[in-house]
Order: structure tokens, then C-alpha cells, then sequence
């Protein structure tokens, strides 16, 4: 290239100095800006700082109609000066939009002008190495060059589209959803009342009908009432769109939120009789529980229960899984002859009312109607071992027994959850019998007795020192101390406020001790126990009366 030619902008390049859209390439725009008929290509290089970019910008854009040596830029300047003024031509934007005039609306695109021959317009711009002469003010333009020269599709319109298609895929559903948040549900409530007494064979009232979109679609019936005893906080219905259409509607999963379930009214329930027939209008595959209280009277209940019960294809149900709150009772349960089956786990679990814990605990049992029987009992209880039954019955008022085998338990743990006054320590085993009633159960469990056949071996009962009152003889008093012995034996019975041992013998050894015992609510004790000492020699049998408050006993000797 001769660097001290010097070019300038053709009609067409100065269009696309002001219209960006022309030349989109930024080192061919940023060499078009420059040329001015002015500057030598030399200068161009020097101002710029790239010789290279700046002759092959030129190349191009002299390619392109877009620049051309001065004097022919001259002559197609004078040229353009000739033809007719062009009608207005409607931009890109245009096409869109009704701002403007009438007589804007309606123009024609205008012809091309002699200026056309020199442009690219719709060309690539960096495709072509080859060069030809194409600035001649005599050259016709060839017909495909008038094809080649016809915009294409403005990129704005191609935007605007991409945004209308936006906007309907993402509103056509939020109006799906808003139109189905606000229909009016509750204009089915006696349908859905209807459908559900058929299937529980009760009575249905429910109080509200809505849909829910968060965290899934659910249809959520609130405050359900079976019959006036089974009282259900939410019931949430998952792929509502089950129920569209006529009968049979199977549903897949149902949420019941906080239930309050009596037993008598959850072992009539349909689905727990082997006596009724299959469904025919609707059934479930699965119910979860949530914050669930099963009782068999106030104050007799299981509270906080969460689990699962699934369904046959018939209706009937197969098997429950249920769990306390915090997992520390586990139950499974199967429909059997006389009721529910139960196979019972228990981990670190209390009781309700009770500060003793089951730390490991097997059982089997049998849930009817008006009655509990658990069966088989094995657990890990206070260090030691129980193993037993028990049994609760609430056909009149409520009614408790039990019977279990205690072995090696923990006294010091036993008399620290029933008489944390009392200080005894050995290995307690024996035959425990309860017993208890009331009308709920903390009073049945204040009102509860036993009888304890019992065994307590390599002992100490801290706060009586027996062996001290016999060295010191007749007459004399001693407070307090301890008594240690290899084993004690009787036979203990426990009422409401209310301890008493009889039969007691205790053994250690030389010394031996029998007598029995009275304590009473507060810790006061009172007894009698005849004290003797035998060695190879002589006997000495001294009688001793015991009296005080626990912890610490006195123990007076006869004369």
C-alpha cells in the first residue's frame, strides 16, 4: 500500500459514522473515525501506533465502499449531491412503535442510491482478500448486488421478540397460580365433607378449604372434626389434582397436621377393620403424622408423634410407623384379631409422669379398644434388668397392673428417683407388683401401689449405724452413721405416702439384724429391729427402736 495516499470517507462511510449498526468491528470503526481526506496512510499509522491494523482496516473498508482515495471520493460525493432526495425511511424501531406520524407509518422503504454501489451492507466485512477496482461513477449496480444490499431483520426486533417470549413464559404461569390461589375453594366444602365421611363412616365437618403453592402444591382443609372426638388441626392433600374427575380418587400421600385421636375412635376407623369391605369411592396410599396426640382418656396420652401409615390398594391399612418426638419411643404396628399389633422400641425413653428412664426396651403388645397389653417386656433399667408385663384398661375409669422381674438394680439410682432422701447402695433385684386408678393418669400414677419381694446384696444404708448402738449396749443412743451388710431380705409394700418393710433380715456376718420398718410422706421413719451378735463364744441380742427423719436415724437400745 502506498503510505502517502490519502483517503476519505465515501457517502456511505459517513452513514456509518453515525449509525453504529453500518460497521460493528472496532478496529474498522476506529480507523473510519479517523480518515478525514486529510491524513496519509503513514500519518494514520503514526496517530494510531499500528501500522499493520491501520493498512488492513483501510483495505477493508476501501473494499467495502466505506472509504476511497480522495479524488474518487470527490466524484462520488458530487455524484450523490445529484440524486433525488430520498423519502423517509422507517427505522428498526419503527416497526414497533407508534410514535411519530401518519405519514411516517405508512412510507416506503426508499430506493437504493448511487452511493450504494460502494457499500457492504449485508456482506461480511472480513470474508473477501481479494481486491477489485469497484469505484467507477459509470458502473451500473449488478442485480444480486440490489438483493445482497436488502437488510436483514433489524437486531431490535429480534431483541424485543426474545423479551415477549420471556414475558409469556413467566406470566402465563404466575397467572395460572394467582388464578388458583384466588378461586374459591371453600364453594366444595360439602362435597369434600361428603367424600370423607363416606370413607371414615363418621360424620366430617371442616372449616376452611384452600390451596397452598409453598413448598408444594397442597389442597389444605383446616380444623376437621370427626364425629366430635377426632380433631385434626390441617389436613393437606398432596397432588390435589387427584381429586379433578368422577369417583374412584385414589390420593397418593395425606399430611394430617396435629391430630388429636382417641383410641376408641381410631380402632373403628374403616381402614383399621378387617370387617369392612374395600373402598369403592376413595382411597389413600400413604397418611403421615405430624405433632400427633393418641390418647384413651385426658391425661392419658402419647404426645408429640410424628410418623407414617401406608395403605394396601384396597383401602386397608398395612402398616404404621410411629415415633415420639424425640425418637426415644419407637413403635410399629400391623392390624391383627383383637386389635393393632404392636412391636415396641424404646431408647433413653420416660414415661409421661415419670423421672425413671427405659434405657433399652423391647416389648410386644396388643392395642384394642378399650384396652393397652404390652407383653414380653426386656429392658436395660436404672443399671440392672427388668423383664415383665403390664397392662392398662380404660373401659370405666382408668386402670393399671404390671408384674416384672427386677435384677441387679442400681439401689442408689432406685432411691434417687423415689426416695432421693434415703441413701442405700447394692444390687436390688426381686418380684415387683403394681397396681393403680384414677380418672387420668397423673392420678393414677399417685394413686399407685406395690409389692416388692426383695433382695439387696453387698449393701450400705447410710444415716442408721446398727453394728454402733450393739458395741455401745443398753441404754445408749447413736445418730446417724451407716450399716453395711452382705444381704438384706423382705418383703416391701408401697402405698400413697406411705413405705413399709417387714420381714427384714439383714446379714453381715457376726452381726445379724430383723425387724421392720414405717415411712411416711416428709421422710420420718419409725421401726423396731433386734439386733444380734453371735461369735464362738457368746450370743448378745440387744433390741433398738428407730426413729427421725431421713437422712439421718437414731437408733436407741433397750435396757
Amino acid at each position: 500500500m502506498d503510505r502517502k495516499l490519502v483517503y476519505a470517507k465515501t457517502p456511505t462511510g459517513d452513514e456509518a459514522v453515525r449509525q453504529r449498526t453500518r460497521v460493528v468491528q472496532r478496529n474498522l470503526r476506529m480507523v473510519l473515525v479517523q480518515v478525514d481526506g486529510k491524513l496519509s496512510v503513514q500519518e494514520l499509522s503514526a496517530k494510531i501506533g499500528n501500522p499493520v491494523l491501520v493498512e488492513n482496516a483501510l483495505l477493508e473498508l476501501e473494499q467495502g465502499g466505506f472509504i476511497a482515495p480522495t479524488a474518487v471520493a470527490m466524484s462520488v460525493w458530487k455524484d450523490a449531491s445529484k440524486q433525488p432526495p430520498r423519502k423517509p425511511q422507517l427505522s428498526a424501531l419503527s416497526q414497533f412503535s407508534t410514535f411519530g406520524s401518519k405519514a411516517a407509518e405508512s412510507a416506503e422503504p426508499s430506493l437504493l442510491s448511487e452511493a450504494s454501489r460502494f457499500s457492504a451492507f449485508g456482506k461480511p466485512l472480513m470474508g473477501e482478500t481479494k481486491r477489485e477496482p469497484v469505484f467507477s461513477a459509470s458502473t451500473e449496480p449488478k442485480p444480486q448486488a440490489r438483493h445482497e444490499a436488502a437488510p436483514d431483520k433489524p437486531p431490535s426486533q429480534l431483541n424485543i421478540s426474545g423479551k415477549s417470549v420471556l414475558i409469556a413464559a413467566l406470566g402465563i404461569p404466575l397467572l395460572v397460580g394467582f388464578g388458583a390461589l384466588l378461586y374459591p375453594y371453600a364453594r366444595h366444602k360439602p362435597a369434600i365433607e361428603a367424600a370423607i365421611s363416606s370413607y371414615a363412616k363418621a360424620p366430617v365437618t371442616v372449616g376452611d378449604v384452600a390451596l397452598s403453592i409453598w413448598p408444594k402444591p397442597q389442597l389444605v382443609l383446616s380444623q376437621v372434626t370427626l364425629d366430635g372426638d377426632l380433631q385434626i388441626s390441617e389436613v393437606r392433600v398432596d397432588r390435589p389434582h387427584q381429586l379433578l374427575g368422577g369417583s374412584p380418587h385414589h390420593l397418593t400421600s395425606v399430611s394430617l397436621v396435629q391430630p388429636a385421636i382417641p383410641v376408641t375412635r381410631l380402632l373403628t376407623l374403616p381402614a383399621l377393620n378387617p370387617d369392612f369391605g374395600p373402598f369403592s369411592g376413595l382411597t389413600v396410599g400413604q397418611v403421615r403424622l405430624s405433632g400427633a396426640s393418641i390418647f384413651a382418656m385426658p391425661g392419658a396420652a402419647l404426645n408429640d408423634i410424628e410418623g407414617e401409615l401406608r395403605f394396601s390398594g384396597n383401602g386397608k391399612l398395612e402398616k404404621a410407623s410411629l415415633q415420639s418426638g424425640d425418637r426415644s419411643l419407637l413403635i410399629e404396628a400391623k392390624p391383627g384379631a383383637d386389635g393393632l399389633e404392636l412391636h415396641i422400641e424404646g431408647r433413653a425413653w420416660k414415661p409421661a409422669g415419670n423421672t425413671m428412664s427405659f434405657d433399652a426396651l423391647q416389648a410386644t403388645g396388643t392395642l384394642a379398644r378399650n384396652r393397652l397389653s404390652v407383653r414380653n417386656i426386656d429392658t436395660s433399667f436404672l443399671g440392672g434388668l427388668l423383664k415383665g408385663q403390664w397392662q392398662l384398661d380404660w373401659s370405666s375409669a382408668l386402670n393399671m397392673s404390671g408384674e416384672a422381674q427386677l435384677i441387679q438394680i442400681d439401689s442408689r439410682r432406685l432411691t434417687a428417683a423415689l426416695a432421693p432422701s434415703l441413701k442405700l447402695e447394692g444390687d436390688f433385684g426381686g418380684l415387683l407388683r403394681l397396681w393403680g386408678a384414677g380418672n387420668d393418669w397423673p392420678t393414677v400414677w399417685r394413686n399407685t401401689e406395690a409389692t416388692v419381694d426383695m433382695s439387696i446384696t453387698r449393701g450400705l444404708l447410710t444415716g442408721l449405724d446398727l453394728g454402733e448402738a450393739l458395741r455401745r449396749g443398753a441404754g445408749a443412743t447413736v445418730r446417724g452413721g451407716a450399716t453395711k451388710f452382705d444381704q438384706m431380705r423382705g418383703q416391701l409394700q408401697i402405698s400413697p405416702g406411705r413405705v413399709s418393710g417387714q420381714n427384714l433380715l439383714m446379714d453381715a456376718g457376726m452381726v445379724t439384724a430383723g425387724g421392720e420398718f414405717v415411712a411416711n410422706t416428709g421422710g420420718t421413719v419409725s421401726g423396731a429391729a433386734l439386733v444380734t451378735m453371735q461369735t464362738s463364744v457368746s450370743t448378745v441380742r440387744l433390741p433398738v427402736r428407730i426413729s427421725g427423719t431421713l437422712p439421718d436415724l437414731d437408733a436407741a437400745s433397750s435396757k
